[in-house]
């Protein structure tokens, strides 16, 4: 045990080299000299933690169903049914609230109709007071209420068979006529089968026939009318052509005139050649008159031409789209007798399930009909036998139907004082499985949880002995990144194991103080408890601690820069910090570890020498001869 503590203090001088060395500083040139880290003694406080990870929780989840009280349950999203059983059938009226809503304790949740917890209840109740009036029967001579009663039993059974058999007349005829349905259904879809299968009838082949004739006639006559265009446009079109060419003669006549007076020796008269230009110009007239007729009548000629084209194309893809219906209608359709042959098939089935369906049908309502006919008849042979004391055992065995007739009342009557749900406690909803106008599910209608909140975590055994209920603890939730105040609430008993390691947990639960609403219920959390603090006290670092356990020292330099042993009486100890009982006063400096020469094998005594590093330390210390964990 020594080596290991004396292991951990060399590890620990060695990571913590960086801090020593930014107060004192080495010196790394030849000498050998070794140069001290030091810290200076403080007062603050030490605390010991206990960490371990674990789940934010709701600290009560509550099982809401109609007809029984709210139940606490393992978990708000837990799908376990209720543990109260009732065979009424709940019709769901209002549901006000809605999943993730806030509501206080008494806020009404959900409301169902009490009807049929009513009626369970009279029935109940009749079934109280006909055990009571057999007991009393048996007991002693009957009763004129006695005997009304017996009456009544008699008359209540035979209403019972008597509805039993309308019941069953209507069931059979219900499924009979369900039969005749079906059998109708497969007669039909025979029919459109064999009709599918037939083809297209005589008619259907006259009109897809006429339909084809109407759109060859058509696609013949635009195509006459094609024909006629182009010879009426070719008509008019070179009666155009000639009037330009004879305007254009005239105009080549009229201006040789015109040219020949302008040259002729001697000229002729102003007046002719007025004359000439007169004709030259209305010439020139003619030619652009028959030339801009010509023109509009090619265009004309153009557009009816590509309109009785357009006329052709139609009718010929009307011709083309008559054509293939006449071929679709013509021929029997293969997929029209697929469909129809599905539809039998269908059909059939259907038949048989019907015909399955009455003869369980007679089978069911013979047997209920045989028991109402059995009721009856029993109902008059107890009537016949209510007369006089009846024996010890019958009369113990009347006592226990009174029993459990009264316990059948008054849960009857606490099922009926249910029908209202409401929130047990401050919380949230959960869940919500029942909606207005529906009947209830098995299982929770609502399941809610209290508004406060727990953090449940395992730790190790060997963090576990240090913990206790009632310590402070602080639980980091990662999500929102959070933190928040606790308290150990509980500590199970039982360990488990998991894993190859065997590593034996125990879970820890602490409840929440002030958790924000950021924080949910579900949620990964971190769970450090404080173990044990000593708070505004003389500390050093833990690494400066030299010996064991009930033996410890510090080194402290005097004024010449000598090492010297300061023994020390020490308190809690973590994983940075030592508290110091006696020996040192806040102010001094301790010496932490030492930084030789890179060309120097040598170190301090008492565990302290060798190579300096740089980084961090950590580790465990041995306080009244135990380990303990944790940090500053």
């Amino acid at each position: 045990m020594k080596l290991k503590a004396l292991a951990a203090v060399i590890l620990i001088v060695i990571g913590v080299g960086a801090a020593g060395y930014a107060v004192v500083g080495p010196s790394l040139g030849g000498s050998s000299t070794p140069q001290y880290l030091t810290a200076a003694v403080a007062t603050g406080n030490v605390s010991v933690q206990a960490v371990a990870t674990g789940t934010v929780q709701s600290t009560t989840a509550y099982g809401l169903g109609f007809g029984a009280d709210p139940e606490i349950i393992s978990s708000a999203s837990t799908t376990a049914t209720s543990s109260a059983t009732t065979a009424t059938t709940w019709v769901v009226q209002t549901v006000p609230v809605a999943v993730g809503q806030t509501v206080s304790k008494g806020d009404v949740l959900a409301t169902a109709d009490p009807s049929s917890a009513n009626v369970a209840v009279a029935v109940a109740k009749a079934n109280l007071a006909a055990a009571q009036a057999q007991l009393s029967v048996d007991q002693g001579h009957p009763s004129a209420s006695v005997l009304a009663s017996a009456q009544n039993q008699i008359t209540s059974a035979s209403l019972q068979f008597t509805v039993q058999q309308h019941n069953t007349q209507n069931a059979i005829a219900t499924d009979e006529l369900n039969l005749q349905k079906a059998q109708t259904a497969l007669d039909n879809a025979n029919a459109s089968l064999a009709q599918a299968q037939a083809g297209p009838s005589a008619d259907q082949l006259v009109q897809a026939q006429a339909s084809l004739t109407n759109a060859q006639l058509s696609l013949a006559q635009a195509q006459q009318k094609v024909s006629s265009q182009q010879a009426t446009d070719a008509q008019t079109l070179g009666n155009d052509q000639q009037a330009v060419a004879n305007a254009q003669a005239a105009l080549n006549a009229a201006t040789a005139a015109l040219t020949a007076d302008q040259n002729a020796s001697p000229a002729p008269g102003s007046t002719q050649l007025a004359q000439d230009q007169a004709a030259v110009t209305s010439a020139q007239q003619a030619l652009a008159s028959a030339q801009s007729k010509y023109n509009a009548d090619s265009i004309a000629a153009s557009n009816a031409e590509q309109s009785a084209s357009m006329a052709v194309t139609q009718a010929q893809n009307n011709l083309n789209a008559a054509q293939a219906t006449y071929n679709i209608n013509t021929t029997p359709s293969a997929s029209a007798i697929q469909s129809a042959q599905q539809q039998v098939v269908s059909a059939e089935q259907n038949l048989a399930a019907a015909k399955q369906s009455l003869a369980a049908a007679k089978t069911s309502q013979a047997d209920s009909l045989a028991q109402a006919r059995q009721t009856l008849a029993s109902a008059e042979t107890s009537a016949a036998t209510s007369t006089g004391p009846q024996s010890a055992a019958v009369i113990a065995k009347d006592k226990a139907s009174v029993s459990q007739a009264q316990q059948t009342l008054a849960t009857a009557e606490s099922t009926a004082s249910h029908t209202t749900l409401t929130a047990p406690a401050d919380g949230q909803i959960v869940a919500v499985n029942v909606q207005p106008g529906t009947i209830a599910p098995t299982g929770w209608a609502i399941t809610m949880q209290t508004t406060a909140l727990e953090a449940t975590a395992s730790f190790a055994e060997t963090s576990v002995v240090g913990l206790k209920v009632g310590q402070p603890a602080t639980v980091t939730v990662t999500a929102p990144n959070v933190t928040v105040q606790g308290t150990v609430a509980s500590i199970q008993p039982v360990g488990t194991s998991s894993g190859s390691n065997s590593v034996v947990t125990y879970s820890v639960t602490v409840s929440l103080q002030n958790a924000p609403a950021t924080v949910l219920s579900g949620m990964s959390a971190s769970v450090a408890v404080t173990t044990a603090e000593a708070k505004n006290v003389v500390t050093v670092p833990a690494i400066a601690l030299v010996g064991s356990s009930g033996n410890y020292e510090v080194r402290t330099l005097d004024a010449a820069g000598q090492l010297q042993l300061v023994p020390v009486q020490v308190g809690l100890v973590s994983t940075s910090l030592a508290e110091i009982q006696s020996g040192v006063t806040a102010g001094q400096t301790v010496v932490t570890g030492t930084v030789s020469s890179l060309t120097s094998t040598s170190t301090a005594g008492g565990g302290f020498g060798g190579l300096g590093g740089i980084g961090g330390g950590g580790g465990q210390f041995r306080t009244g001869g135990q380990f303990r964990n944790g940090g500053g």
